[in-house]
């Protein structure tokens, strides 16, 4: 991500974070870049328990960087917690949305999340 974000001009950099926002900052304390962090709450329904679908969203999450959770909750749902950056988490979704080959995904809910803990790996939670 941060290969995306800096020019290659910036050797050693430092990233802070302070809420939902990422500050970048080079060795001179200059700010290069400022990266909102949002967190969404997904709730997917339809044949999305014993399909694989768990390990399914882990491999996506990998994929575009999203930390977070996932886990099977009563009613046949799966619901994910994901975090990250804006773009990342649309594509992240999008997929997500789409399932593994064995599911079949009725309907999905999702719902910005303002207050959030922060997390440093995407895992299934039992």
């Amino acid at each position: 991500m941060i290969k995306k974000i800096l020019n290659k001009s910036f050797k050693d950099y430092k990233i802070v974070k302070e809420y939902n926002i990422c500050y970048y900052y080079n060795n001179y304390f200059d700010r290069i870049m400022i990266e909102n962090i949002k967190t969404y709450n997904i709730l997917i329904s339809g044949r999305v328990q014993g399909v694989g679908f768990r390990y399914f969203a882990v491999s996506v999450a990998e994929k575009y960087d999203v930390k977070g959770y996932v886990k099977n909750i009563p009613g046949a749902k799966v619901e994910i917690v994901c975090q990250g950056e804006e773009e990342e988490l649309k594509s992240f979704m999008e997929e997500v949305k789409k399932g593994p080959a064995f599911s079949v995904v009725a309907d999905t809910s999702v719902k910005e999340v303002p207050e959030y803990d922060k997390y440093n790996s995407f895992e299934i939670k039992y």
